[in-house]
C-alpha cells in the first residue's frame, strides 16, 4: 500500500504506484483538499480527511465511524470511501497535564539576575500566541502595539509569543521587556504552550487546527492569505463553525479601528477590527470560554494517528486477500 498526502510530490508517485497494482490511501490534513488530492482521490481505496467538509470538496461520503475500517483486517468499501479521522498529532499533547505545564512554561519568563522563579497561578491567565515558524507580520505588528497595554491592565495576565524567525528581531525593536511577556522566534516545546494556555492567537494550519481541538483550547485563527489554494480559510471556517475558534481575515487585522464585538464560532465582520478587542471579549468571560474548549474536545481525534494506521494495515492486508495487481503476482 502507498500511503499519498498530497503536494505535488506525491501525485507523480502515487499515480506509479497505481499503475503497479498498489493500492493507495490518501490522507487530507485540510477542510479543503488540494490538486494533487483532489485527483488521486478518484483512484484510491481509502481517503481519510481530517475534516468533513474535505469529504464534501471530494464529493464523498464518509463512512460512519464504527471502528470497521479502524481494525486491521477490515475490509474497505469497494470503489473506494472516505472516512473522518482528523490529523496524527504529537503525543505529548495528549498527556501533558495543565498544572505541569503552567509550571513548565514558567521557566520562559525567567530572567537573569531574578531572585526566584516566576510562577502562573492556576488562576492566571495565559495566552500564547503563534504566529507561524517564518513569521506573520500583520499578527505580530498588531500585538506589538496591544501587548504591553493589555499586560499594564491586567496584573494576571502571561503572554507567549512565538514570533517566528522573521519577525523576532522586528517585534524585539517594537515591543518593550515586561516581566509576563515572553517573546521566542521559535518553541519546540509546544505541547507545554497549549495545555497551559487558556486561548490561543495562531495561522489556522491544519496540524495546529488538530492540535488546539486536542487541546480543547479556545483560539483566534488569522489565516495565512498566501497559502495554496486559500486552505487556511477553509481550516479557520470549519473550526469556527465548530465553535472552536473566531476568525479574522489577515486583510481585516487593524490597530485602529474601533472595538467590534465578535461571537464565537462567527468570522469576524467584514472590516478592520482590534486583535487585542477580539482577544478581551473571549479572555475574560469565562462562560464563552467554557463553551468553546467543549467545542474543541468534543471535535478532538485524539487516536487519529492509531486509526489512520489501522486503516492503511486493512487496506494492505485486504489488497493481499485478493491478490490483485502486478505487485501482488509479483511477490
Amino acid at each position: 500500500v502507498v500511503v499519498g498526502t498530497g503536494g505535488y510530490v506525491s501525485l507523480p508517485t502515487c499515480l506509479a504506484a497505481k499503475l503497479c497494482g498498489v493500492p493507495l490511501v490518501i490522507q487530507e490534513q485540510n477542510a479543503y483538499p488540494g490538486v494533487a488530492n483532489r485527483i488521486l482521490a478518484k483512484m484510491a481505496s481509502l481517503v481519510c480527511v481530517a475534516f468533513s467538509r474535505a469529504a464534501a470538496a471530494f464529493r464523498m461520503e464518509p463512512l460512519s465511524h464504527d471502528g470497521t475500517l479502524g481494525t486491521p483486517g477490515g475490509t474497505p468499501a469497494r470503489g473506494g470511501a472516505c472516512v473522518v479521522r482528523g490529523n496524527p498529532i504529537r503525543a505529548p499533547l495528549r498527556w501533558t497535564e495543565r498544572r505541569d505545564a503552567r509550571r513548565t512554561l514558567s521557566w520562559m519568563f525567567y530572567r537573569k539576575g531574578c531572585a526566584e522563579t516566576p510562577s502562573i497561578s492556576a488562576s492566571d491567565r495565559v495566552l500564547v500566541v503563534f504566529g507561524g515558524s517564518m513569521g506573520c507580520e500583520t499578527l505580530n505588528d498588531a500585538m506589538s502595539d496591544a501587548v504591553v497595554g493589555m499586560l499594564e491592565r491586567d496584573p494576571r495576565l502571561w503572554v507567549v509569543w512565538q514570533t517566528g524567525r522573521g519577525g523576532y528581531e522586528r517585534v524585539r525593536s517594537k515591543v518593550s521587556s515586561h516581566p509576563r511577556l515572553a517573546v521566542r522566534s521559535f518553541i519546540n516545546d509546544v505541547e507545554h504552550c497549549y495545555n497551559a494556555a487558556d486561548l490561543c492567537v495562531a495561522r489556522a494550519g491544519a496540524v495546529t487546527c488538530s492540535e488546539l481541538l486536542a487541546c480543547g483550547l479556545p483560539s483566534v485563527l488569522i489565516p495565512s492569505p498566501v497559502v495554496t489554494e486559500d486552505h487556511q480559510s477553509f481550516n479557520a471556517k470549519e473550526m469556527a463553525d465548530l465553535g472552536a475558534a473566531v476568525e479574522i481575515r489577515d486583510r481585516d487585522l487593524s490597530t485602529r479601528d474601533p472595538k467590534r464585538c465578535v461571537e464565537p464560532g462567527e468570522p469576524a465582520p467584514r472590516r478592520a477590527v482590534r486583535l487585542e478587542y477580539v482577544i478581551g471579549e473571549l479572555l475574560y468571560d469565562p462562560e464563552v470560554l467554557a463553551g468553546m474548549r467543549e467545542a474543541c474536545l468534543e471535535a478532538a481525534t485524539p487516536e487519529a494517528a492509531e486509526e489512520i494506521a489501522n486503516d492503511v494495515v486493512s487496506v494492505a492486508l485486504a489488497a493481499r486477500r485478493r491478490g490483485r495487481g502486478r505487485f501482488a503476482f509479483s511477490r
